[in-house]
Formats: structure tokens, C-alpha cells, sequence
């Protein structure tokens, strides 16, 4: 196969002007990266929305760069993988010298000197929504074809769980133990419940839209949705209805102003009981810190996961443990890309995606 000079690719120029797509060289391998020929690159609900509004000095990396946070695709060129070999391409860029210093591709990078000084190379901040690739080994991670039996750019999905899988392995979530997620009916949070359902726990799905709500509950095992209202008193006593909480995750968006269920989770969390923060609130939280103090409680943050929860995690997925046959993907060519924001706004759940083909 002769490689071409240029490829296409879905470009941020500039924060606050439209994505662009651009025709750009095929990139050099240089020894540790991989160059991969991108199948299917997913576009999640919100990402066109955010990069094209201004910059948020929080939430955003230097321009330019290319869009798009996981993939899947094959081997062109390396010095470690087998030409062909069908890889997940992670967006999670973790320093080689420290894990505390990172970048997620297209979105953020950490906030120590070390991170700003991943971002500044351009490859390891793009994204993957483009024909062709270049990546670092690490970034990369093969995949058993023979034991996937779905269409493989459903594997393009997989940065989802692997973030709620993350946050459960911080927190050291155990089958058969009690876990509430809420709000439940977003991208990462209903991913978050069919990763809980698939390590054996008891699973409260929270949320305001009953309908919603038992939509989500009906694809897992052991899976319970629970209407809470806002009102922390009468949403503790709601929960307690299923026994008290061995973990709660909050999944808080951006937009809102503080966690939506966080106090009524610790008036009904367990002695003892730990508490995982996986959403991105910019203010500042209040917590009741008697009450935590009092019950023995752990409250952590995680950003993202490691690279053997990554590889522990792709091993659920290849053994069935963590089934994907339930997850549609929408395919659109990548000079629809467009076209296909729009409709990636209008999908709410983990398992309905929007996807850019590049085969």
C-alpha cells in the first residue's frame, strides 16, 4: 500500500470560528509512535458547540489541532505492532515520566507546567477525526478481532466506560455492593451504569425523567431508576428505600452549578462509604463536613484512567463481560462532519453514537 501525501481532517484553527476541514500531510513515524489508518473516530454530543464558542482558559487546548477523543483503526506503520493489527486509539496522553501530567486529545490538557508542555506538540494533542493518525505506542491498545462480535467502529465508543470504569477502580467499587450514579441519563453517566452493572454491583440510575430513566435501567442487569426531585431530604429518604449506599459517582456537567445529587447521596451513603467525582463543576463545592466526618467518608476526584485499567478494561470487552451488542453508532463520511454534529447533539445516551467513517 503507498501512502498518500495529504489526508483530510476535521481542524480547530481557532476557538470561537467554525471547524474547518483541512487537507494535511500524512504524518513521519519517528520511533515509540504508531501511524494508523483511522476506521471510525467518535463525535460526541456538545464538542462542535464548545470549540466554537470562546475559549474557555479552564477547558482547552492551544489551537490548532484536530478534533475527535477515541478511535479505532489499523496499523500502517511501527516498530512494536503488526501492519494491520486492529488497535482502540485512547485520547488519555499520560507523561512517560510522571502520570500526574496529561492531555486528552481535543479537549484538555492538565493543569501542571509538564502538561502544557505535552499539549505544545501538536500530535499528542490532536484528535482523530482525520483519515490518517500518528499516535505514541502507549496510546495505542490491539484488539482481539476474533473475540469481538460487533461491528468493530462500535469500538470507537469505548472512551465512555473506560472513564466510569476508571473512576469504580479508584474507588475500588466490589460486586454485589450498592452504587448510585446520577445524573444518570448522560453520555458518560449511562455508560458509567452499564460498567457498574457488568462488575456485579446494585445499581441506582438517578435522574428527574422517569421515562428516561427506565429506558437506560431496561438494557442492564440489576439496574434500579430512581426519580429524585431536588428536595435533599425527600431524595435521601427515596434512596434509603434501596438500603444504604455503598458509592455514589456524580456525573455533574460543566453547565450545572454544583452537584445535583451530592447531598442527598451523603445523608444516604453507608459508614464507611466513598464517593467518586467524575463530572467537571468550575465552582467552588460545599460539603456537609460533620456528616463526613461522622460516617467515615471518602470523597475522591479521578480524572480519566490508567493504562493497565485501559488494558483490563479492553479484556471485559473481548470476553463478553462487557457486552456492546446493544450500542448503535450512526456513520457519517468525514466531509459530512457538520451534518453530523448536529445529529450527535440529539444523541443523549452512551450506547447511541455518532461516528466518522474514514475506511
Amino acid at each position: 500500500m503507498t501512502l498518500p501525501k495529504y489526508q483530510k481532517a476535521v481542524v480547530v484553527e481557532k476557538y470561537g470560528a467554525s471547524l474547518a476541514l483541512k487537507e494535511l500531510p500524512v504524518p513521519e513515524v519517528a520511533p515509540g509512535q504508531v501511524l494508523v489508518k483511522v476506521e471510525a473516530s467518535i463525535l460526541g454530543g456538545g464538542l462542535k458547540e464548545r470549540v466554537e464558542q470562546p475559549k474557555n482558559p479552564l477547558f482547552c487546548l492551544p489551537e490548532p489541532f484536530i478534533i475527535g477523543t477515541s478511535a479505532v483503526g489499523r496499523v500502517i506503520e511501527s516498530d512494536t505492532f503488526k501492519k494491520g493489527q486492529l488497535v482502540y486509539l485512547d485520547p488519555t496522553v499520560w507523561s512517560r515520566d510522571s502520570a500526574g501530567h496529561y492531555v486528552v486529545k481535543s479537549i484538555i490538557d492538565g493543569p501542571t507546567p509538564e502538561s502544557k508542555a505535552l499539549s505544545a506538540q501538536e500530535y499528542k494533542r490532536n484528535g482523530y477525526i482525520s483519515e490518517y493518525t500518528l499516535v505514541d505506542i502507549e496510546n495505542c491498545y490491539p484488539i482481539n478481532e476474533e473475540a469481538i462480535s460487533v461491528d468493530t467502529d462500535v469500538l470507537s465508543t469505548l472512551a465512555f466506560p473506560l472513564v466510569a470504569y476508571g473512576g469504580f477502580r479508584g474507588i475500588d467499587l466490589k460486586p454485589g455492593e450498592t452504587v448510585a450514579i446520577g445524573p444518570a441519563t448522560g453520555k458518560f453517566s449511562s455508560a458509567a451504569v452499564a460498567v457498574a452493572s457488568s462488575m456485579g454491583a446494585k445499581v441506582l440510575a438517578l435522574g428527574r425523567d422517569k421515562t428516561a430513566l427506565e429506558k437506560l435501567a431496561s438494557n442492564y442487569r440489576n439496574v434500579h431508576p430512581v426519580v429524585l426531585t431536588g428536595d435533599k431530604d425527600a431524595d435521601a429518604a427515596t434512596l434509603h428505600k434501596f438500603g444504604s449506599l455503598d458509592v455514589f459517582m456524580d456525573f455533574s456537567p460543566t453547565t450545572a452549578s454544583g452537584p445535583i445529587f451530592l447531598d442527598a447521596a451523603i445523608n444516604a451513603m453507608s459508614f464507611g462509604g466513598r464517593i467518586i467525582l467524575s463530572g467537571f463543576i468550575f465552582g467552588v463545592v460545599a460539603v456537609p463536613y460533620a456528616l463526613l466526618v461522622s460516617k467515615d467518608l471518602t470523597i475522591k476526584g479521578r480524572i480519566m484512567y490508567s493504562r493497565q485499567e485501559a488494558k483490563d478494561f479492553i479484556k471485559m470487552v473481548e470476553n463478553g463481560i462487557f457486552k456492546l451488542d446493544h450500542v448503535e453508532v450512526k456513520k457519517f463520511a468525514i466531509e459530512k462532519f457538520s451534518e453530523a454534529a448536529d445529529e450527535a447533539s440529539t444523541k443523549k445516551l452512551w450506547n447511541h453514537q455518532v461516528v466518522m467513517s474514514t475506511k
